[in-house]
């Protein structure tokens, strides 16, 4: 019996959604599974960094997707015309007023000069708060 015609899209999603767990924090939301043809798995970036750290991690890519299907090869393609949603950059944890107190006494200790002035910097600017830094 053959297979329904979208169990090759349910393989795909899973791919992708197993791709997804597996990539490195920087390339989430950036590469995708763009098919799949015996055995090997063509995976979508938009720039040529995210193809060399891709390529970097295929040994483990590999290891990590064979779960869900069978691979024995993956391929990255450069779409650079595709749109992908930018990497979600860390959240800034604010710096508690006990630390900011310990670096604003650290630049006392310090001579005049450039690390004094950063640290000086450092503790003005967290103290206004992301809303009014700039």
């Amino acid at each position: 019996m053959r297979d329904p015609p979208w169990s090759g899209a349910r393989r795909l999603l899973a791919w992708q959604a197993a791709l997804e767990g597996a990539l490195p924090g920087e390339l989430r939301g950036a590469v995708f599974v763009a098919g799949w043809r015996d055995g090997t798995l063509v995976l979508a970036c938009g720039s040529g960094a995210q193809a060399s750290r891709l390529r970097q991690a295929a040994p483990q890519l590999t290891q990590a997707l064979a779960e869900t299907g069978e691979i024995r090869e993956l391929r990255v393609r450069v779409v650079p015309h595709l749109q992908f949603a930018p990497p979600l950059k860390p959240a800034r944890r604010p710096l508690s007023e006990h630390a900011l107190e310990e670096l604003e006494q650290a630049s006392r200790r310090l001579d005049e000069g450039p690390l004094r002035t950063a640290l000086q910097r450092m503790v003005r600017r967290h103290r206004r708060g992301p809303s009014q830094a700039g």
